[in-house]
This record gives C-alpha cells, sequence and structure tokens, in this order.
C-alpha cells in the first residue's frame, strides 16, 4: 500500500514538472522577445546538472529584474535541493506576497513552499498550506496524497527526533575520551580534524594516537606542514603505512597555503576537491567541525543502520541504500556528536559479533533485535580461500646493522 502510493506521488511530482516546463516554454514561444539570454543559459546549466552556475545566473536575474515568477519558484527550488531551505523559504514567501501575482502561480508556488517546510522538518506549516490548498485547486487529490505524506513522514521523524536525541545523550556520558575530540561549545579546528581523519582511514584508533599526538605537537598548524619538506612528513608516516595519506597531506597542506591562505576551507564543493578527500572524509569534517548536515556513514556506522533498519543483504550490496536510510537520521543539530556517538557505538556496542543490545541506548529503536537476528545482521559474505603465494626476499646491511632503503618516488 505504501509503496503504490509513494509510487502516485512520484508520479504526480514528474507529471507536474513535466508541465511547468511545457508552461514555460509556451509561455516564451508566444513571446519570444520576452526571453532572457540568462534564463536560456541558466536552464542549460540546469540541463548539464551544473546547478551552482544556474543559482548563480538566476540571482544575476533578479538582481536587474530579468527574473520572472517562474524563475523564482525554479531558484527557490534549486536552494531547496541543494539543502539551503532557509533560502528558499524566503524565495517562496517573497513571491507569495506579491499581489499581482496570477493565482496558478501562487498555487505552484504555495505547493513549492509547502514542500520546503517538508523538508526542513515544519509539518504542521506544510499541513497547513496543503489543507488550505484542498479548498482552492481544482484536483485535490494531490494535496490528499501530500498530506498522507505529511502524516507519514511526521512518524518517521518523530522516531529519528528520539534515535538522535537518545544517541547524543549517550554520548555525552560515554564517549571515548580521544586527542582529536572537543569539549561542548569548544572552538573545532578543521585542520585537526582533518589529520585525525585521514590517519584513521585502514588503521586504528589505538595505533593513531600516539601518531597523532606528535604529527600535532610537530606541525601544529597547516602552514607549518606546507612548508616542511615530504621527505620529513614520510619519516614521520614510518609505522602508519598507506603512505600515499602522507604525500596527500603534504600536498593538501600546500594547495591550502597558496588557495586559501591557509585557513582549511569547508564548502563541499571545495573541499572535496582536496587530493585525498573523498566524500566521507568531507562530510565528516563539515559535520564535526561546524555540525553540517552531511551524513556521515563509516564502516561502523554501516553496521548500526543495517541492524536499526533490518537490511537483510550484505553491507557491500546496500551501499547506497544505508546512506539513504542514515540520512533519513541525520539531524540538523548537533550532528557532529551524532556521527561521533554512532561511530562509538559501533566500536563499542554494536559489534560484528555478539553485541551489547542491552548498553545500546537505541535498542528500542533496532528492528533487528526485535527479530532476535543481530547476529544475522550484516549478512557476512563468504571469504574465498585465497592461493598461498611464496617468495625469497633479499636486503642489504651495512656494518652498523642497519638495512639500506631506497625510497620509490610515487608510493
Amino acid at each position: 500500500m505504501y509503496i503504490a502510493i509513494s509510487t502516485i506521488i512520484f508520479l504526480i511530482i514528474i507529471i507536474s514538472a513535466i508541465l511547468f516546463y511545457v508552461s514555460i516554454k509556451s509561455f516564451y514561444k508566444k513571446n519570444p522577445n520576452n526571453i532572457p539570454t540568462e534564463y536560456l543559459q541558466s536552464m542549460n546549466y540546469l540541463l548539464s546538472e551544473q546547478h551552482d552556475k544556474a543559482i548563480d545566473t538566476f540571482m544575476s536575474m533578479v538582481s536587474v529584474n530579468k527574473d520572472t515568477a517562474e524563475t523564482h519558484i525554479i531558484l527557490g527550488n534549486l536552494f531547496r535541493n541543494r539543502g539551503e531551505v532557509d533560502r528558499a523559504i524566503r524565495i517562496h514567501q517573497n513571491l507569495i506576497a506579491r499581489p499581482e501575482l496570477k493565482p496558478e502561480i501562487r498555487q505552484q508556488c504555495s505547493i513549492e513552499l509547502a514542500r520546503d517546510y517538508l523538508k526542513s522538518g515544519f509539518l504542521d506549516r506544510a499541513e497547513q498550506i496543503f489543507k488550505k490548498l484542498s479548498f482552492e485547486i481544482d484536483n485535490p487529490v494531490v494535496v490528499c496524497l501530500h498530506l498522507k505524506e505529511i502524516y507519514e513522514q511526521e512518524k518517521e521523524w518523530k522516531k529519528a527526533i528520539d534515535i538522535s536525541k537518545n544517541v547524543i545523550n549517550w554520548y555525552r556520558l560515554n564517549k571515548r575520551e580521544l586527542p582529536w575530540r572537543y569539549k561542548i561549545n569548544e572552538k573545532k579546528d578543521p585542520y585537526k580534524i582533518w589529520v585525525s581523519e585521514v590517519m584513521l582511514q585502514q588503521t586504528t584508533v589505538q595505533t593513531v594516537i600516539p601518531y597523532y599526538e606528535k604529527f600535532i605537537k610537530k606541525w601544529p598548524n597547516i602552514k607549518k606542514l606546507a612548508s616542511t619538506n615530504i621527505n620529513e612528513v614520510l619519516d614521520f608516516w614510518s609505522g602508519l603505512g598507506y603512505y600515499r595519506r602522507a604525500r596527500n597531506l603534504h600536498l593538501t597542506s600546500k594547495i591550502v597555503s597558496e588557495q586559501f591562505d591557509g585557513v582549511f576551507p569547508l564548502k563541499k564543493d571545495e573541499i572535496i576537491k582536496l587530493p585525498g578527500i573523498g566524500e566521507y572524509t568531507a562530510s565528516a569534517i563539515r559535520a564535526i567541525t561546524k555540525n553540517e548536515q552531511d551524513t556521515v556513514v563509516d564502516a561502523n556506522i554501516e553496521r548500526v543502520i543495517a541492524r536499526i533498519f533490518y537490511l537483510k543483504k550484505p553491507i557491500k550490496e546496500i551501499k547506497k541504500e544505508i546512506k539513504k536510510n542514515a540520512g533519513k537520521l541525520t539531524p540538523e543539530l548537533n550532528n557532529g556528536d551524532y556521527i561521533q556517538a554512532l561511530m562509538d557505538i559501533g566500536s563499542l556496542i554494536c559489534t560484528p559479533k555478539d553485541p551489547l543490545c542491552n548498553s545500546c541506548p537505541i535498542e528500542k529503536f533496532c528492528n533487528t533485535k526485535k527479530k532476535n537476528a543481530v547476529n544475522k545482521i550484516p549478512k557476512k559474505i563468504k571469504k574465498i580461500n585465497k592461493p598461498i603465494r611464496e617468495g625469497i626476499v633479499f636486503w642489504i646491511k651495512n656494518t652498523n646493522n642497519k638495512v639500506l632503503l631506497k625510497r620509490r618516488g610515487n608510493d
């Protein structure tokens, strides 16, 4: 039943988008002289999924009064899809306030404003708009479906709030004391968080702790690291392995020092371009440093999410589904504490074997626990026996019994 309703809602949204596009196209066909060059350019950006450039172009149209009501609606939707819901709300509210607006455009904009409220969690405001529209528009079925969506989302929203609240409360009482973690309301340094996240890639916490403390003492800020010779960084890294991480740290420090004046960037489109920083690391740095509402999923969090939602397939096969479900629980506030708490819960409580469910702050929300299947989820993939390979190794020692090494250029 729920799948059928979701499918209907999806089809209605697609049809609405097509009709909206056709109406704009029809308007400009009748009024060819009214097509601003910027509008055509922005639509090209949209078609090529260059949303940031589309937003910039739309904003330039607004600034010189070349905009239309349709421009405002699209601009608001772009901001909403980019996660800047507050800006979307302001744009749609200002448009609705225009006295000269045509009734059909006002209704369309009201629907978009309600969707803004849905996205930001103001379900009561969205409900109020949809109830009012049910008496105004010709097809109340659309509104009824949106109301159904609100009521379903309200249940999930309350559950997500309860989960994040329990997780954060547990963390503040039970968190691991680690040198890269901060106290409540303490100013966070993205440089130090970045260093810790890079070191923790494929390396255990206990191994990283002494290296991290010595690294920060030796290079307390990004400019100090950038001014150091790469060979000194590589020598320091000895014992941590995966030397590509050390090279990327050093290269990134130089880029940040030269292009960002030593201030570590936190905009998603800037941070993701830095060497050695992928989707996970970028999201973790942003969430921990500024509580950005990025969805962060590491190996421990994957296991926790798989058990909460009782996802029966092996993790490797459902990574997108896991991230989507994790996104449903990501809180608007204190996301940094929330994701670090999930990491601790995954490491200390929700372990791969024999998890300590009685100590878990979200046990009552866990569908896998309810089905008594905690040792079956996540599903294991049968390991393939790898052939044993034998080889011969030679090394050279000098008279002081030291091994002679030659460092390769790219590793």
